[in-house]
């Protein structure tokens, strides 16, 4: 069993899996060895939490796991602030990077042509169900053979906006130019109006309550809002 400080993509696995369900699964030898199985690829089906072998491993594997631990105690945070250093660092810049949400299509869906990525960025604000509002940007990519442009789950040409057929399965959902929603923010809204006939002002009271969002906040002409902080009052959902 290799070490995982070899191996980027155990690495990765390894902190998704501490992102996921915290530290505390090296409380626990069983705990430490599902784990491992999870980062390692390996068959849970063929799980022996006995085998001696086994064993030795999720040692090896919870010593390795408490270095990495030691080197980004960040990682050891229920909440982890990372989000919100960044958001605020990449603000402070003045290019917002919360989010940078941009096409995946490469090609030309009339001519098959490369499509060219604009280089100029564009301000968005974004709804998110964990992170709250904050800013971050969009790309657009064109065909200038076509005059087609495709946006992050639409596509314009002559001035008319197409939306694509997968949209909803995408992590954002571009209501406008300068507005995404979470698509699982949109989920839980609507599950609560099936469910429970939630109104959705009910749901943007509690969503603003739960950010600590002011109920009115003047917005200037040139951007839906201009916070200075992610934890500052900053636009409710409207």
């Amino acid at each position: 069993m290799g070490s995982v400080f070899n191996d980027y993509t155990l690495l990765s696995r390894l902190i998704f899996a501490i992102n996921t369900v915290g530290h505390i699964f090296l409380s626990l030898t069983q705990f430490t060895s599902v784990v491992k199985r999870f980062v390692y690829g390996q068959n849970p089906e063929e799980a022996n939490f006995n085998d001696p072998t086994h064993i030795d491993e999720s040692k090896t594997f919870a010593a390795e796991t408490e270095s990495l631990l030691e080197i980004c105690p960040s990682l050891k945070e229920t909440n982890n602030p990372d989000f919100k250093k960044f958001h605020d660092f990449t603000l402070a810049c003045g290019l917002p990077l919360g989010t940078v949400l941009v096409s995946e299509r490469q090609s030309c869906r009339k001519c098959t042509k490369s499509l060219t990525l604009d280089k100029k960025e564009h301000l968005i604000v974004i709804y998110h169900s964990e992170h709250g509002t904050y800013l971050g940007n969009r790309l657009t990519k064109n065909c200038r053979r076509c005059k087609i442009y495709e946006h992050y789950g639409y596509w314009t040409q002559g001035g008319k906006k197409y939306f694509d057929a997968d949209c909803l399965k995408n992590d954002y959902l571009l209501s406008t130019e300068d507005t995404a929603f979470q698509v699982s923010l949109l989920r839980q809204c609507e599950n609560l109006l099936i469910v429970g006939a939630v109104a959705f002002s009910t749901f943007t009271r509690s969503y603003n309550r739960r950010f600590g969002y002011v109920k009115h906040l003047t917005r200037p002409q040139s951007s839906l809002l201009s916070p200075v902080n992610i934890n500052e009052k900053r636009s409710p959902l409207l």
